[in-house]
């Protein structure tokens, strides 16, 4: 018996089959806004690490389970917001359009976080 799922189901749910790599969409909340992620979950032995991915950035974290993932990729959105924000002047453009992107999603969670 094979499931099926509707298709908007689908598209959180995909599989690498060449290394028994799981990935699931998920979202975070920043400042009341939410943000699509990718968690990428591994079937190897020993390796229960779960990834959390913010796509449109290069921003990545772990953790043992999905909130601890979750919560450290808002830790590393907030650092790298901060950190690309004291270089601006000194960034590539990949870089500065990521910074841009995080202005845009996260304006508010960074306006709070520096006072």
């Amino acid at each position: 018996m094979s499931v099926k799922f509707a298709p908007h189901i689908k598209s959180f749910f995909s599989r690498d089959e060449d290394e028994n790599i799981y990935y699931k969409k998920d979202y975070i909340n920043l400042s009341g806004r939410q943000l699509l992620i990718e968690l990428e979950f591994s079937e190897e032995e020993g390796d229960d690490e779960i990834i959390a991915l913010l796509p449109q950035t290069d921003i990545i974290a772990t953790g043992d389970t999905i909130e601890e993932a979750k919560m450290n990729l808002k830790q590393s959105i907030y650092d790298d917001y901060h950190y690309l924000l004291q270089h601006k002047d000194t960034l590539n453009e990949r870089l500065l359009a990521q910074l841009n992107y995080l202005m845009f999603v996260s304006f508010d969670l960074m306006r709070k976080k520096a006072r």
